[in-house]
């Protein structure tokens, strides 16, 4: 009863929209006296919903609080009322007004009225007002309340003279701490907020609720004072500036806030206003407010100081990429939470002190020198005529930062409009706040393939049938879409569709329609046809005491099974002609207490291998109210139990199954489990909270699963799990509807504004798949060195691959290196490949394995030039720290190689110049470097050898160096720390090296190794490379994902690419021309050795930004909403075009 009534609340009002607050609004508006009346009457069934609440306790009880999970908006509801019929009924007025005023002083919606007394209109002013209106506002005007400001407001928008916006909205991110009624001494979570402020062109002098939003609000002393605090501190409150809060998650409003950890935040924002004069309020307006940052601290005059529940908020900032501002004096307690916060080390944390060091930290400041430089250039060119000009770009730049923060404000609620909004930022000005807002939502959605507007109204259900995916809406549309999400053909039923089924054959749908079953035919080129229609009335043993639990069509689309809660199965072939009946109602037996078990859900069985079982045709599977999962055989009509769910006693109701060939997923009211047909093991998927309410759950034939949630009544939310996840959602979106998409490849989710997103984690999109290598390396004219074996311990040479430019997926051998004759019986260990010229290197460990080697050929003779093994001894034989060569590199043009001894940790370097005889020359030079080499690197351009190292057992320490080695002296140019790097790369136009320490990336220059930029990481990376024309720098991370990054803006010049699932990268290189890579993994045998996977080819300038995007939105924005967003700076342009229908 509860849940039901708070869902009932959520339309009328806990969105922005406030759909019953703007109802009242229009009756005044309209000075229909009778209409508000019945609205604010027990007649009317949203007052009744609304007042339902009055006398419960919806105190929460935690120092800062987000949603109520029960809020109890009654007497503000009242207040509202008696405002408004103040305006309509003057007889009353006098008693409505001061009704009104008790409620809401007493209400506890937070505000701050300024010691300037309320004003009148001006006399001669203009009004808009009606004459009921004025004399309400002229009444508050001589009133002596903390509640007259807010009412004053709330009755200009009752009347629709609510005062215009006065410049810009100020929209700052928020960190909250949650906690429900339940258990209000136990934070839940955090969660990520937006607040608002507007200062009004007119209104009582303060700062005050939104009532358009705000006015159902509740909140405590300290939430109030705080805000007093932040109000009194400003310098406002002796002006007559009106300003305006709000709080909001996504599109929902935050309708009950307790504690005093926003006042800083408050104080942020309202330094907006702060009065200024002369030049510096010249140089504010060159700062904006970093959407992604947000602050948390009390308030004390001036003062930023602790407040609690810092994990939580963090978690929430680092779900949210948001960077953070705290107190200095909480640092210790914030940074021993860290560890405990997932993707913690992609926190930006700053602490401060005072309001000033916050807003300065929170506004993108410009240094005060190059403020009035700016100011004086602007002065200097206004005459001219370069003013306009400068000007338009500085609009250009502000458009971009408003545009990226409400990308940002909007990735939770509004995935559309947040994907369209970076786009556009990003568009007109690629900026490091664009393009961080692109990521973000490439991330919050990086299992979305494709998007389209599939309806006018919501998506009510989801199959497929073959190739096509078949959608349904609330209003009866049945559409086919093929496998580039084109709609190929439509069926209006005029009424809901039910039970909606595909066969895999994709020859034949069917669907339930009032109480008729349609049987539809669907053609080679997917047409849709309605074929024949079964009326349920008609189905003997189907009676009004019995349920249709769903329709299964056998996999050659041969047969459609009706299956009712009592075990019936009504068999009928594709034109609506009854074969027979099978009942398994007797088989299922009775509960504990010997009431009847119910069929509740039923799959079509996909195969597999369960022990002791044989199902050669099309079985199927049951799910009954007591929790048990059977399959069942028609052909020879047996039913086995294969397992069951005791939740309690009598066991919890199966409502949803699924399966591929070798998991069956079942979904119980409050549950997921996922039961693996081999091993018979259950594993549970999480769940949004212990209230989330399966609905359904799908699953791919390679193992994606889908899981649909929400309230008892409706679906909210779909959950995707990537293949082999279990311990989180790879995605969560908003959704009324899931299914498996065409061909079980990927998954469909509906939502509740018509559209179909598509979801597919494993589909590959980038990249080409070559044979396996241990090791890899790239020629001058672009061709692919690679190891000949997959075992590193047993290479007998190599091969160069060449690529088909005509049939970019296609490749050949265009030559075999064959190793020394006397390795190639037993073969070697090769662990690194490098080239130069005519010349390729490898470099790893002799047959004998008692020293390293180096193997260097002539590729254009075919020859093997050196083996270098003589100085390369282990110092200690043993196998824990075998002398192998893990790095080898070309010294430029020279003949000298160098390389880096595993058990030594020493650079040894060797001249091969070549004979006539195969050279095996002892080294050099010998150089102890360290007991550990991250990455060493040679740059032609400078002629520098860089090397990463550290000392002995210090893998994992923080005293880890750079070192920049002139490679024809061997002198040490420069020696630099780098904390606990373990990777880097070098420049080769200018020879400045990147270096990954956690996820922040940083350039040192080539010159003396001082910083020059720094730029985020998305995750901390597992290895980087740098393109060979200098500008990008390719990033690996886990798990298969690979980052392309501008290397000038240090901003992500590409989405995020995945090669793969759960792959280990060993090694990757750029092509000469800078637009591929070539990406090497590793995988670990059955006996635990790591042994050359499949090289990927991946194209870069295949996915750009603006295809992701559109990717998530489906479509661009309409005129209106380019009006809406971007306004007349940019004219109008389709930036996702509309796929062919």
């Amino acid at each position: 009863m509860q849940q039901e009534w708070s869902k009932q609340l959520i339309p009328l009002i806990k969105t922005k929209d406030q759909a019953w607050i703007k109802h009242i609004a229009n009756c005044v508006t309209e000075n229909d006296a009778d209409s508000l009346r019945r609205a604010v009457s027990s007649e009317d069934s949203s007052f009744k919903t609304l007042t339902m609440g009055l006398e419960g306790d919806d105190d929460i009880g935690d120092e800062f609080a987000g949603w109520a999970t029960a809020p109890s908006p009654g007497r503000a509801v009242h207040g509202v009322a008696a405002l408004a019929r103040s305006i309509l009924e003057p007889s009353n007025r006098e008693r409505l007004l001061q009704d009104a005023l008790d409620i809401f002083e007493t209400n506890g919606i937070a505000c701050a009225q300024s010691r300037v007394p309320l004003r009148s209109r001006q006399q001669g002013e203009v009004s808009r007002k009606n004459c009921s209106e004025n004399s309400v506002l002229n009444s508050l005007n001589m009133v002596d309340s903390p509640a007259a400001g807010f009412t004053k407001l709330l009755a200009s928008y009752l009347g629709d003279s609510f005062p215009k916006r006065l410049g810009k909205l100020v929209q700052l991110p928020v960190l909250l701490e949650v906690r429900t009624a339940e258990h209000r001494d136990v934070a839940e979570s955090g969660l990520g907020a937006l607040l608002q402020l507007e200062r009004l062109s007119e209104g009582p002098a303060g700062l005050y609720a939104d009532p358009r939003t705000m006015t159902f609000t509740q909140c405590d002393n300290d939430f109030t004072n705080a805000i007093y605090t932040a109000w009194n501190s400003s310098g406002l409150s002796d002006t007559d500036t009106c300003v305006v809060w709000s709080l909001f998650s996504g599109n929902s409003v935050l309708d009950n806030v307790r504690g005093y950890s926003m006042g800083a935040a408050f104080a942020v924002g309202l330094d907006e206003w702060k009065p200024r004069s002369g030049l510096k309020r010249l140089l504010h307006r060159f700062k904006a407010f970093d959407s992604s940052c947000a602050v948390t601290g009390r308030l004390s005059g001036q003062q930023i100081l602790p407040v609690t529940g810092y994990e939580n908020k963090l978690w929430a900032a680092a779900k949210n990429h948001w960077r953070v501002v705290a107190p200095k004096a909480s640092k210790a307690e914030i940074e021993a939470s860290r560890s405990r916060i997932s993707n913690y080390r992609t926190l930006d944390i700053g602490y401060v002190d005072s309001v000033s060091q916050a807003v300065r930290r929170v506004r993108h400041g410009v240094d005060f020198k190059f403020a009035v430089y700016t100011v004086s250039t602007i002065l200097a060119i206004a005459l001219t005529g370069v003013f306009t000009s400068f000007l338009h770009e500085q609009k250009i730049r502000t458009k971009s930062a408003e545009l990226a923060g409400l990308s940002l404000n909007e990735v939770q609620s509004n995935p559309r409009l947040s994907a369209l909004t970076a786009l556009m930022a990003y568009r007109i000005n690629p900026s490091a706040d664009a393009a961080r807002a692109l990521r973000t939502v490439s991330e919050e959605y990086s299992g979305v393939v494709g998007s389209v507007a599939a309806h006018d109204l919501p998506v009510s259900s989801l199959t497929h049938a073959g190739s096509y995916t078949l959608s349904t809406d609330s209003g009866g549309l049945l559409s086919l879409w093929d496998t580039n999400r084109r709609l190929n053909s439509v069926i209006q039923f005029g009424a809901r569709v039910g039970h909606l089924a595909g066969s895999v054959d994709g020859t034949l749908a069917a669907g339930s329609v009032d109480n008729d079953i349609v049987i539809i035919s669907v053609s080679d080129e997917g047409q849709l046809d309605e074929q024949a229609r079964v009326s349920i009335d008609d189905v003997d043993y189907f009676d009004s005491m019995s349920e249709l639990v769903s329709i299964i069509i056998a996999p050659n689309g041969s047969e459609i099974r009706l299956i009712n809660d009592k075990g019936l199965v009504a068999r009928y072939d594709p034109y609506g002609r009854l074969l027979g009946y099978t009942n398994v109602e007797m088989k299922l037996g009775v509960t504990y207490d010997n009431s009847p078990v119910w069929i509740t859900a039923s799959s079509l069985y996909m195969g597999g291998y369960i022990p002791n079982t044989i199902c050669d045709g099309d079985c199927i599977l049951f799910g009954t109210s007591n929790g048990n999962v059977y399959l069942h055989n028609p052909e020879t009509d047996s039913l086995k139990l294969l397992f069951d769910i005791p939740n309690s006693p009598e066991g919890e109701s199966v409502r949803a199954l699924s399966c591929d060939d070798s998991v069956i997923v079942a979904g119980t009211v409050h549950g997921v489990h996922v039961w693996d047909q081999q091993t018979g093991e259950i594993a549970m998927l999480p769940l949004p909270s212990k209230n989330s309410s399966v609905h359904e759950v799908v699953v791919t034939t390679d193992g994606q699963i889908g899981v649909l949630v929400g309230g008892a009544i409706d679906a909210t939310t779909a959950l995707y799990f990537e293949t082999g996840e279990r311990s989180a959602a790879t995605q969560t979106i908003s959704g009324t509807a899931i299914g498996v998409t065409g061909n079980y490849r990927g998954l469909t989710v509906g939502t509740s504004d018509g559209r179909l997103v598509f979801l597919n984690r494993q589909e590959d999109r980038s990249s080409l798949r070559l044979p396996g290598t241990t090791a890899l390396g790239m020629t001058s004219e672009g061709n692919i060195v690679q190891t000949n074996g997959v075992n590193p311990m047993h290479i007998r040479g190599l091969r160069i691959l060449r690529m088909d430019d005509a049939q970019p997926d296609k490749f050949s051998v265009l030559q075999e290196l064959n190793g020394p004759a006397d390795w190639a019986s037993d073969g070697w260990y090769v662990n690194d490949i490098d080239t130069t010229g005519d010349y390729v290197a490898a470099s790893g460990l002799t047959p004998s394995m008692e020293s390293g080697s180096i193997v260097v050929w002539n590729a254009r003779r075919n020859k093997v030039v050196a083996v270098l093994t003589s100085g390369l001894e282990s110092d200690e034989q043993n196998s824990e720290n075998p002398p192998i060569i893990t790095k080898v590199k070309f010294l430029g043009k020279s003949d000298l190689i160098a390389g880096y001894n595993y058990s030594t940790g020493n650079l040894v370097v060797f001249s091969i110049s070549e004979k006539t005889t195969v050279i095996r020359n002892s080294p050099i030079v010998q150089r102890h470097l360290g007991a550990g080499l991250g990455a060493m690197e040679y740059c032609e351009s400078n002629d520098t050898l860089y090397v990463l190292t550290w000392p002995a057992e210090s893998t994992f320490g923080n005293n880890h160096t750079l070192i920049a080695i002139d490679a024809s002296s061997g002198v040490t140019r420069w020696t630099i720390p780098v904390g606990a790097a373990v990777r880097m790369t070098a420049d080769p136009v200018t020879g400045d090296i990147a270096v990954p320490d956690g996820s922040t990336l940083t350039v040192y220059s080539e010159q003396n190794g001082s910083i020059i930029r720094k730029g985020d990481l998305r995750a901390p990376a597992q290895s980087l490379t740098w393109s060979p024309d200098g500008k990008k720098i390719a990033v690996a991370g886990a798990g298969g994902s690979l980052d392309i990054i501008d290397s000038t803006e240090m901003i992500f010049s590409t989405p995020t690419m995945r090669i793969g699932t759960g792959l280990d990268f060993s090694e990757f290189l750029w092509s000469p021309d800078s637009q591929k890579l070539v990406v090497g993994t590793v995988f670990e045998d059955s006996s635990g050795n790591r042994v050359g996977d499949y090289t990927y080819i991946v194209h870069t300038d295949s996915k750009d930004w603006m295809n992701r995007m559109c990717e998530i939105a489906g479509s661009g924005l309409s005129e209106n909403e380019w009006k809406m967003y971007v306004g007349e700076l940019v004219p109008y342009e389709e930036v996702c075009p509309t796929r062919p229908q």
